[in-house]
């Protein structure tokens, strides 16, 4: 009679190890026959606390779009619940690397005799402290199946076609390399404010201003121009998402009053002041806080005199651009 396999030194294949990958599977599967996404498992040895990656697909385009997966499977990862769902346990090590991760993390439970599964993303302000660990509860009503997909969709971030940017850094491009002047519009689309998307707009300016000779060439020859609300009845200015947009770029202290144009038909630097500042009604006009206009002038004029001190413009080059500024600002310089 033959020795069993285990006795002649074969190696060990563990439960909980076959119970991981019936997970990876079990989910797997999910995503590819009722999303139609991508998922790309772990190999094992790299698997630190992340099991697969999906990749979110839109008509049968992948998108570059990502969420990381951690998964438990077996009736033991089931067994603790509350009201809401089931309670899932993580190690302490994890929640550093968890928050670290450069996509979301989402933590799926799976039940290998049925093939359910559930979902929830992993946030730090939805855990709770444990003696060894923490504790996040995965809710009942989180199936993952193909109703999670547009919830899933949202987690992973907008889906935003950058060609037509590219086009406008191309041209720019294009439009620096030639000597002498050039005016230039910088056009942000409305799906990229909605995106809360900051960044593409900031490299721009980065673009004009950070090298000495395009920064001096570009001084007062930018417009910009926020497109995607030509049919919404309200101004810009009284759109919130729009002014949330501007508040987040000016966080970067843009150098509004050196870049934009003050010509009577440029319309950014108008637009950018009445996002930036609250907006007072009375009698049917529409005025600035004063407050908030005084503050908005004295960090631009700070962030010009900055600049003309790094380009090293004299007093009069200076005051001249301030000078068109208020003018440009002021009540008559509106309604001109």
């Amino acid at each position: 009679m033959s020795k069993r396999p285990v006795a002649l030194g074969f190696p060990q294949v563990a439960e909980a190890a076959m119970q991981g990958l019936r997970g990876v599977r079990l989910v797997q599967v999910i995503f590819e026959q009722h999303f139609g996404w991508i998922v790309r498992a772990v190999p094992q040895e790299f698997d630190f606390g992340i099991d697969a990656h999906t990749e979110v697909v839109v008509d049968e385009r992948a998108t570059g779009r990502l969420l990381a997966i951690q998964i438990k499977c077996g009736k033991s990862y089931l067994r603790r619940k509350s009201e809401d769902g089931f309670i899932y346990t993580g190690a302490s090590k994890h929640l550093n690397y968890y928050l670290n991760q450069p996509v979301p993390v989402i933590l799926v439970v799976c039940d290998p005799e049925s093939g359910n599964c559930w979902w929830e993303h992993f946030a730090g302000e939805r855990t709770s402290r444990r003696s060894q660990g923490w504790t996040l509860t995965i809710p009942y009503a989180n199936r993952l199946d193909k109703h999670a997909v547009a919830r899933l969709a949202e987690l992973a971030g907008s889906v935003i076609d950058y060609r037509p940017y590219l086009e406008q850094v191309w041209t720019l491009n294009e439009i620096l390399a030639k000597p002498g002047g050039s005016y230039v519009i910088l056009s942000v689309p409305r799906e990229l404010v909605e995106a809360k998307e900051t960044e593409w707009f900031l490299q721009r300016v980065i673009q004009l201003t950070s090298v000495s000779r395009i920064a001096r060439k570009m001084q007062g020859k930018v417009d910009l121009v926020v497109e995607g609300y030509e049919s919404d009845p309200r101004a810009l200015w009284d759109i919130e998402e729009v002014r949330r947009w501007f508040a987040a770029v000016d966080r970067s202290r843009v150098p509004w009053f050196w870049l934009l144009s003050t010509r009577p038909a440029a319309g950014g630097l108008r637009t950018v002041a009445s996002c930036l500042c609250r907006l007072e009604r009375s009698s049917g006009l529409v005025t600035a806080n004063n407050d908030d206009a005084i503050q908005f002038v004295f960090q631009n004029f700070t962030r010009l005199n900055g600049m003309a001190k790094r380009l090293g413009l004299g007093d009069e080059e200076n005051s001249r651009i301030s000078k068109e500024v208020i003018d440009y600002l002021s009540p008559k310089g509106a309604r001109s």
